[in-house]
């Protein structure tokens, strides 16, 4: 979700232009880190399940790295995309259903501060791509670990063996 809040998108739907405090902060502070607390409720119905807040910091020269972040922001999307996919495909081969939530959900969750502190840490006045590089790597590696975690208990019944096989071979070639 963040690129929404921080880059504009050529286009008239809503969520397409950075949230009003940012265009306002960009105009007056520029050049200056950015510290935002991006706050919320994930709820079912009246029931909240769970508040979340989170401090994103970027580095002084943010807004001359905007298509940096997008770019990492889809890589990180990419990523998280292929493991679902393959999952959910390998779930379906085999009878068991939820392996892509919970290929997700991992993902989620052992990438976000790979991208948090690649935020801090990132130069933006540079082009960053070695950072950029490190950290893509970095999530493919993720991907891969999280698809052989989630896998691996059906490793071992011969049936299953040459559907996952594929699987695993079609899950490369998406993260290549």
């Amino acid at each position: 979700q963040l690129s929404s809040f921080l880059i504009k998108k050529e286009s008239d739907e809503e969520g397409t232009i950075p949230a009003p405090v940012i265009s306002q902060y960009h105009k007056l502070f520029r050049g200056k880190p950015l510290n935002l607390i991006i706050g919320g409720y994930r709820n079912k119905q009246a029931l909240i399940l769970q508040r979340r807040h989170e401090l994103f910091s970027l580095k002084k020269g943010w807004q001359g790295g905007l298509s940096q972040l997008n770019l990492l922001v889809n890589i990180g999307l990419d990523c998280k995309k292929a493991v679902r996919t393959k999952l959910y495909s390998v779930g379906k081969e085999i009878g068991v259903k939820g392996l892509a939530d919970t290929g997700e959900k991992q993902f989620y969750n052992q990438s976000e501060s790979l991208i948090h502190n690649l935020m801090k840490i990132i130069e933006w006045d540079s082009n960053g791509e070695n950072q950029i590089d490190n950290c893509k790597n970095a999530l493919k590696k993720i991907a891969r670990n999280i698809f052989n975690e989630v896998v691996t208990p059906y490793e071992h019944d011969p049936k299953f063996v040459k559907k996952i096989i594929k699987a695993r071979s079609s899950f490369n070639k998406a993260l290549a």
